[in-house]
């Protein structure tokens, strides 16, 4: 069992092909196949996939046939993003706003929206205020796609910044050493 970490998939949305410069997809059928695919290639039966929210539009694909597609699809722990309403929520037995994790040596938390250190400008305005960072060694977030990795002590993990794969807990550990090792630089 290999536990594996992800974010905004956003699986039926043909509008995020131009929102999140999605341009190597041909259209949105494109993009969920090899979305599909690159799940299974790396998540097996019995994995556990810790996800940080968006994870389709439910009125423009049929969810019960997404999650029979996808491996280990009754494991997610699955954390609510801001696209996530109730015709995807009912799907998961229950749902968390935020979750703890121990990610290898670090106390993380799984959030949908990054979290800023205090005094850090929010350029979006539209960070979780209701998490101390300081708590954390890491908070493990989505919601902002492709804009960057990271976010003071954020690590994004929607899938455009890793080909389209979910991270490996090996690989999640690997990038929060490196991180954490250098974080006085």
């Amino acid at each position: 069992m290999t536990n594996f970490y992800t974010a905004d998939h956003h699986f039926g949305h043909a509008n995020i092909l131009g929102y999140c410069d999605r341009n190597e997809f041909l259209d949105v059928h494109d993009m969920n196949r090899v979305m599909i695919e690159r799940w299974n290639q790396v998540i097996k039966p019995g994995d556990v996939i810790y996800y940080a929210g968006d994870l389709c539009f439910p009125s423009h694909i049929n969810i019960e046939l997404l999650l029979a597609s996808l491996n280990s699809s009754e494991n997610i722990i699955f954390i609510k993003g801001n696209h996530d309403k109730t015709r995807t929520l009912k799907y998961f037995h229950g749902y968390h706003q935020s979750h703890p994790v121990k990610v290898g040596k670090y106390n993380c938390i799984l959030n949908h929206r990054p979290v800023y250190p205090k005094g850090m400008p929010d350029p979006f305005n539209d960070h979780d205020k209701s998490i101390d960072p300081d708590q954390y060694d890491f908070i493990l977030s989505g919601h902002i796609h492709q804009l960057r990795y990271w976010t003071g002590k954020s690590f994004n993990l929607s899938l455009e910044l890793h080909d389209y794969y979910p991270y490996s807990e090996e690989e999640l550990i690997a990038i929060l050493d490196y991180k954490f090792n250098n974080a006085r630089e």
